[in-house]
């Protein structure tokens, strides 16, 4: 009879959302699915937030010289069509071989991808007590955007036990 062991206790996500994503991605052409979550590392900053890759095409039976397909924001497209020869050593630079040859942008008007949620905070809805209290467990943390990411947290959990 074989035994299985089962794991106990906190594990990284990152190997299961790995295999999950992996025949979605495969599916849409997109297996490459570092692209996707690396895109804001890859391009830089500026780009990021008002572009989207959507799928990687490439010939029968290769994996390199693809097209990459973008979503983009009207506004930026002829910029990003002059800066496309940079970006495609970037990208091609994070692959470590030539993975992409050319880029299709799909202009799209007034994209965002990081669109406010239109959501209030929940901030003023907790007592002063509560508010103080979340404050004092995470005013040891260095990192401001996870210090704010906490409070945040902190402030919804409280909120939502009324």
């Amino acid at each position: 009879m074989i035994e299985k062991k089962f794991r106990r206790g906190a594990f990284s996500l990152g190997p299961l959302v790995q295999k999950l994503t992996k025949p979605i991605f495969q599916k849409r052409g997109l297996n490459e699915a570092k692209l996707i979550l690396n895109w804001d590392t890859i391009i830089g900053k500026p780009w990021c937030d008002q572009t989207l890759p959507i799928k990687i095409r490439f010939t029968k039976d290769q994996r390199h010289h693809g097209t990459l397909y973008l979503k983009i924001d009207t506004s930026i497209a002829l910029l990003f069509q002059h800066g496309q020869d940079v970006l495609l050593e970037k990208i091609n630079g994070f692959f470590g071989y030539p993975a992409i040859a050319k880029i299709h942008l799909q202009q799209v008007p007034y994209f965002i991808k990081n669109k406010p949620s239109g959501k209030k905070p929940v901030h003023s809805d907790l007592p002063e007590g509560q508010k103080t209290k979340i404050s004092h467990m995470t005013e040891n943390i260095q990192h401001d955007d996870l210090k704010k990411a906490l409070e945040n947290f902190g402030h919804a959990v409280l909120a939502s036990k009324k």
